[in-house]
């Protein structure tokens, strides 16, 4: 082995002994980052490295292990599976990453206008769904996905609230309005499908799923010790393999539901300051999956605050930037971020009101686009295979004003814009 591979390799551990110690709450103190940064700098001498870890010892020296400490920490790890360890200039390799790098047509937003302002959501581009409790984000992330799928796209969802089996299950549900089969979801998770019902969803809906192009991969809660860094990238490790195994390509897009619910996963942190240390390593793995020189898509659902619920109730369903409930380092680190609302009168003529917070190098849209949504067939887009039930006015001009004069039709509903639907 050649000098330089040993102390490459050397590196390598050390960073890796750094990320454990993070992730070991009980062995958590300023002390042990110290002195584990020191014998980093013994080892990393000159270049890009040391650079690197000498800006982490300044920030420990300064601030401590705050918010800032970490967003450095997951950048300086990001060289711990450098193969090269040598910078190059894009300028001298755009020819092979111009190839590896999709410029083009992205992840669609299933709303044709996003989709034109935006191109979809391309790899190394980190999406946010921002939306209260119960406004669907996990309805229409979950389409984005299927939609993703059956281009060919491999898909990792990290389901953190719901059941994988649960999840899996309304997704089959949405699988069968491509078949023309109407299979409501809750039918399906609650065993209530009559028989010839069943025999449908096994025998035409789950064959047709799995011969989608692209492959589904759901990790729960319970396929975690924890939701330490090292817990969550050994399982992306794995399904990857997987993926790879599977289709002959990894995984092309990650979806986190949701983002606030890992905020007690390293108990001597403030909520919000864990929060932001996962933002930045989910936007770390978009840039360089894995640490490996491929990057992916990446969509994180985001809970609204209440400000940001009572707002969006008076404003047609929009939501600003600053209604992001604990998780600052979200509007820094995603080229995107897409609102959702619906209420009462919405839900009965199956309509989401769609708006954009923030769109990287693209205009705003003035309001929010009210699409299609069905949530009885977990379904969302798709708007003109649905003319036969509402006309493309009311699915594309139903405002929230007129959502409200539908609500006054249905009063005996009661309706929590904060329960879980």
């Amino acid at each position: 082995m050649e000098k330089d591979d040993v102390g490459k390799n050397s590196i390598n551990q050390e960073l890796m002994v750094l990320k454990n110690l993070v992730n070991d709450s009980t062995n958590y103190s300023k002390d042990s980052f110290v002195n584990q940064i020191k014998t980093l700098l013994s080892l990393s001498g000159t270049g890009s490295i040391n650079e690197e870890v000498n800006k982490l010892f300044g920030i420990v020296a300064r601030d401590g292990t705050g918010d800032s400490f970490y967003r450095q920490l997951i950048r300086l790890l990001s060289f711990a599976d450098n193969k090269n360890g040598i910078y190059k200039s894009v300028v001298d390799t755009f020819n092979v990453d111009y190839e590896n790098y999709n410029l083009g047509k992205g992840i669609s937003f299933l709303c044709p206008a996003l989709d034109e302002l935006t191109g979809g959501i391309s790899n190394g581009e980190l999406c946010t769904i921002l939306g209260a409790s119960g406004s669907m984000k996990t309805t229409y992330s979950s389409n984005i996905a299927y939609n993703a799928i059956k281009e060919g796209k491999n898909v990792l969802y990290l389901s953190l609230e719901e059941q994988p089996l649960q999840l899996y299950c309304k997704w089959l549900s949405r699988a069968a309005t491509d078949l023309g089969k109407k299979l409501p979801a809750q039918d399906i998770i609650q065993h209530k499908l009559e028989e010839k019902d069943k025999d449908i969803l096994f025998n035409e809906v789950i064959p047709y799923f799995k011969n989608l192009e692209g492959n589904l991969y759901i990790v729960g809660e319970g396929d975690l010790w924890n939701y330490s860094l090292q817990t969550l990238e050994d399982k992306f490790r794995e399904v990857d393999a997987l993926a790879q195994e599977q289709s002959g390509h990894g995984i092309d897009l990650l979806v986190v539901d949701h983002i606030q619910l890992i905020k007690f996963a390293v108990e001597s942190m403030d909520p919000t300051n864990v929060i932001n240390m996962y933002v930045s390593f989910f936007r770390q793995q978009c840039l360089s999956w894995l640490h490996e020189k491929r990057s992916i898509a990446v969509i994180l659902l985001s809970q609204a605050n209440r400000d940001g619920t009572n707002y969006a109730s008076k404003h047609n369903g929009m939501y600003l930037a600053t209604h992001v409930a604990e998780a600052s380092e979200v509007i820094r680190a995603s080229s995107y971020i897409i609102s959702v609302y619906t209420d009462v009168g919405m839900q009965f003529v199956k309509s989401l009101a769609v708006g954009a917070v923030k769109l990287r190098g693209s205009q705003l849209p003035q309001s929010t686009i009210n699409v299609f949504a069905d949530g009885k067939y977990y379904q969302v887009g798709d708007i003109i295979q649905h003319r036969d039930d509402y006309t493309m006015d009311e699915l594309m001009g139903c405002s929230t004003e007129t959502s409200k004069d539908l609500e006054a039709q249905v009063k005996s509903i009661d309706f929590d814009p904060f329960k879980v639907v």
